[in-house]
């Protein structure tokens, strides 16, 4: 991680850099009390009451003007810039450490946290840069739980669809006769012999009589022997067909 985000974090510094508290010069030496041996030089202050001594294990509340360095508007450069700090450390924290393909991941997943912050923080809110680190590493945590989420839902899909698949095969190894494909060829046979012979009756009736009764009877089979000869062979390539795809699961 070493130079990694380094601008963000300069910046971050030079931002939260606040005016050093100078403390008021104190005397080298106490004041004599003796002095020249007037009551004048007896200046002894009154003790403090225990109320108003300062606490020796707990830091001074931080004043309004402090509290005011600690806030940022929020808007896109601020959110680029602690979206970059945030992203470091959340990087940082990867169990995966800072490898190429982890970064690129991070980074678009910063991105889109981003554009979900900027549609429900108006420009211009206030907030302390804390706050606004963690809700970019909340934006981005939630962000990375819905990509899960999604690709848990991929893989039970695929385990769905394996099991439908299996289940196929079962059922029609179950159904499959080994004879279904040579009747189904020996019908598409037949059939094809009985559209031929209807294909001579249907001439010769058509050489006797053109526009005869038997002529048209006989043209209707021809057509009809002709379906059934057409459909077997559908038939049998379609059981081919599922043998094959069978035998792949």
């Amino acid at each position: 991680m070493k130079g990694f985000f380094q601008k963000a974090k300069d910046q971050v510094a030079s931002l939260l850099q606040k005016d050093p508290k100078v403390p008021p010069p104190v005397p080298a030496t106490r004041p004599s009390i003796f002095g020249d041996g007037t009551q004048k030089d007896l200046k002894i202050p009154p003790p403090k009451s225990i109320h108003t001594l300062p606490s020796t294990n707990q830091m001074d509340p931080p004043s309004p003007s402090e509290d005011a360095d600690d806030t940022i508007e929020v808007n896109r450069d601020s959110l680029e810039m602690f979206g970059e700090l945030a992203a470091g450390e959340w990087l940082s924290e990867s169990p995966d450490g800072d490898n190429g393909s982890r970064q690129e991941q991070v980074e678009a997943i910063l991105s889109e946290a981003l554009e979900r912050i900027q549609q429900r923080i108006p420009d211009g809110t206030m907030f302390s840069v804390p706050d606004l680190v963690q809700e970019i590493r909340d934006a981005m945590g939630e962000i990375e739980s819905d990509r899960e989420d999604e690709e848990h839902i991929r893989d039970l899909e695929q385990q769905l669809e394996a099991s439908k698949q299996r289940y196929r095969y079962l059922k029609f190894m179950h159904d499959w006769d080994e004879e279904d494909i040579p009747k189904a060829k020996e019908a598409v046979v037949k059939a094809k012999k009985d559209y031929d012979a209807a294909q001579e009756l249907f001439l010769e009736e058509e050489r006797k009589e053109p526009h005869g009764e038997k002529t048209l009877a006989a043209k209707k089979e021809c057509y009809a022997a002709y379906d059934r000869w057409m459909e077997g062979r559908e038939k049998v390539a379609k059981l081919e067909e599922e043998l094959e795809e069978a035998r792949k699961w």
